[in-house]
């Protein structure tokens, strides 16, 4: 009996060797020494209100209010938690690995000079209710074997590489949701767009005529009304952003561009968009005029009720998006303009090499 206890100890003992060895050669060695570069950071979680990002000639502010963020720099626009979490979590996970230069004017080699003209380095500001700045701290350049980053606070000159990183990109569709609008094709019934009226024929194809509005033909010549039929059904597809702003800001001047007037007539509403140029940026203000009946959810089936069918979808409540769009512009990505600029500067296909171009037509004379 006492020999079987042994072989079992005996046993039990190369297990706990060999389950160590293999824990020791699958896991990466720890350095029980590595401190954390902002150990109080966690603590002081509860006080951040405020998150400023600058680098180069973009900047970034992040308030939040209760347990909600928006954007200060675009006029207290709604924030996604997730993006302001993701700089925290980033922040407080960095561990020194290893102190780097203390010379000034070294630190442009590691990412870390600021001011800084290259736009390298990101400064990041963590402030609380009284915008007292707890943190400031200078993000510089990434390495990745292992992940690791160039960092400073901005008042020493000390620099450091800590082991992990905090990813930043100090622009709006980082911490907003851009999607402003999305309509398909099949929901649209017609398109105002300028002189022209867009309908389907009865092959469902759409094609772009005069409205009765009078005008002259020519400033609408058919290259362009094709143009017009081919993109504006599914233009609206997604309509998002790069950029957003109050529109009630200071200062502010709204010059219609009719290239943006656009109205969409859907079955449940009717939606217009109006844009301005800002310099080489296209601006858009957008709202709907809901048809009657068709903005209200349905409610939600009570606990323990059948859940409505697929086919029973929830109607958009138009009502609501307008109120949530009604205060802002929009600036639309270049690649939504383009649309518009092929639309508007569409021109006759070239005339096969060799052949001439087709003489032009006149009226008879007295016409």
């Amino acid at each position: 009996m006492n020999g079987k206890l042994v072989g079992l100890a005996a046993v039990a003992v190369a297990l706990v060797i060999a389950a160590g060895f293999m824990l020791t050669r699958g896991a990466p060695s720890v350095d029980a020494t590595r401190s954390a570069f902002l150990p109080s950071l966690k603590e002081d979680l509860t006080k951040v209100m405020r998150v400023e990002l600058h680098r180069g000639d973009q900047n970034i502010e992040l308030e939040r209010k209760g347990d909600d963020w928006s954007l200060a720099s675009a006029g207290g626009y709604p924030a996604k938690v997730d993006g302001v979490r993701g700089i925290m979590t980033g922040l407080a996970g960095l561990e020194i690995d290893e102190p780097m230069t203390a010379k000034r004017d070294r630190h442009a080699d590691l990412g870390l000079a600021w001011p800084d003209a290259k736009g390298e380095a990101t400064l990041v500001r963590v402030l609380d209710a009284e915008e007292k700045a707890l943190y400031e701290i200078v993000l510089g350049q990434e390495k990745y074997t292992p992940p690791s980053q160039f960092v400073r606070r901005l008042a020493e000159d000390q620099t450091y590489r800590c082991r992990g990183s905090v990813r930043v990109d100090p622009s709006v569709r980082t911490f907003v949701d851009t999607e402003v609008l999305s309509l398909k094709a099949d929901d649209i019934e017609s398109i105002g767009y300028d002189a022209l009226i867009l309908t389907r024929d009865e092959n469902k194809v759409w094609k772009a005529e005069f409205g009765p509005s009078p005008i002259d033909e020519s400033t609408w010549p058919e290259e362009q009304r094709t143009a017009a039929a081919q993109a504006l059904p599914q233009w609206i597809a997604r309509i998002d952003f790069d950029d957003v702003r109050r529109r009630d800001r200071e200062g502010t001047t709204w010059t219609a561009d009719p290239a943006f007037a656009i109205t969409y007539f859907a079955k449940a509403a009717t939606v217009h968009l109006e844009g301005s140029r800002d310099g080489e940026a296209v601006w858009i203000r957008v709202s709907a005029t809901p048809v009657e009946g068709t903005t209200a959810p349905k409610a939600e089936p009570a606990a323990g009720t059948e859940a409505a069918k697929p086919d029973e979808a929830t109607p958009f409540d138009w009502t609501a998006w307008n109120e949530r769009v009604g205060a802002w512009e929009f600036k639309l990505p270049d690649w939504k303009t383009s649309a518009i600029k092929r639309i508007r500067e569409a021109k006759p296909a070239p005339s096969p090499a060799g052949l001439p171009s087709p003489a032009p037509s006149f009226p008879p004379a007295g016409s």
